[in-house]
């Protein structure tokens, strides 16, 4: 997942809009989320958050995932 920075008019890095996740999973569980990125590959999800103590990238398989949606 390359992401690129982007600038505004003054030069200073843009903060990217967050994405809130819920998940539900088969079993019942459900979880949500703020994101900055996702995207389906290799039969998962993968989601990934650049800051704070859940910094990094998530792989959720597929097969695990009742539904998924995106605001």
């Amino acid at each position: 997942m390359k992401k690129t920075l982007k600038t505004n008019n003054e030069g200073k890095i843009a903060m990217s809009k967050q994405i809130k996740i819920k998940i539900t999973y088969r079993n019942g569980t459900r979880e949500e989320h703020c994101i900055d990125n996702y995207e389906i590959k290799d039969g998962c999800l993968c989601t990934y958050v650049r800051f704070g103590t859940e910094s990094g990238t998530k792989h959720i398989p597929l097969d695990l995932i009742k539904e998924f949606i995106t605001y």
